[in-house]
């Protein structure tokens, strides 16, 4: 067997470059973790869960966890972008840690985006809600714009478009955020779905949001979400649901 040290990275958008890629991940994935801390990755981009009683065992914990992972990065001489690099804190420590990697103080930000959710420091998932419904709204502009003025769409191509892209934009990932959805939540998503249902039907801005939705066959937006959220989890993920979920 014939081996050659790889002194040059892959260029970019080559075929055997997330191959490559993945050989090498996957060392820093198998290495032994403590029990507190778990890594995940998604192609380039890896992140630290850590959990602690108290400031300093977190702090402790993550600056371990950073020389783990940096003396990995040394080893296979690979750069960290500590611009880029920030963490959040789902407690309610008034008092910021200080992270630090390499001397470089990480800052504290309260949400961030990772595979397409946006997670808040209070998991209540509004500003999630919140981005994707102002994203859904570009889109339905874009698809107007599109049709033009003299090219009208159908009710029925109308109702499509609503069911297959605009919805399916709004569940991205619902299994992680919408198991349980609060008042907060409802109300939003409702919000955000009423503008829709009279884009389809054509009606007054006063009719009821439930009469349009009876028309149109559509169930409120946050029972599709909650019911495919479920759906996900118990049948494709095979994960149980928590004791907490509710049928309410």
């Amino acid at each position: 067997m014939a081996t050659k040290d790889q002194k040059q990275g892959c260029p970019q958008g080559s075929c055997n470059g997330p191959a490559l890629w993945n050989l090498v991940a996957n060392e820093i994935l198998n290495q032994v973790w403590p029990d507190n801390v778990h890594i995940q990755a998604s192609a380039d981009e890896f992140v630290l869960v850590i959990k602690a009683d108290t400031n300093k065992s977190l702090v402790e914990n993550t600056q371990s966890a950073i020389t783990q992972f940096s003396s990995w990065c040394s080893e296979n001489e690979l750069a960290i972008s500590t611009e880029k690099t920030n963490y959040i804190s789902f407690s309610k420590m008034v008092r910021s840690p200080k992270i630090t990697w390499n001397g470089y103080k990480i800052n504290r930000v309260k949400s961030f985006k990772y595979l397409g959710i946006h997670v808040d420091d209070r998991l209540n998932w509004l500003e999630h809600i919140n981005k994707q419904g102002e994203k859904a709204i570009k889109m339905q502009q874009n698809l107007k714009r599109i049709a033009g003025g003299n090219w009208r769409i159908s009710q029925i191509q109308r109702w499509t478009l609503y069911k297959t892209v605009i919805e399916r934009m709004l569940a991205h990932g619902s299994s992680a955020w919408c198991l349980n959805p609060t008042f907060k939540m409802k109300r939003k998503l409702s919000s955000i779905q009423r503008p829709f249902l009279l884009h389809i039907t054509g009606a007054y801005r006063t009719t009821p949001t439930a009469a349009l939705q009876t028309i149109l066959g559509i169930p409120l937006l946050h029972m599709q979400l909650q019911f495919e959220a479920r759906f996900t989890s118990t049948y494709r993920l095979r994960i149980p649901l928590p004791p907490f979920i509710t049928d309410t």
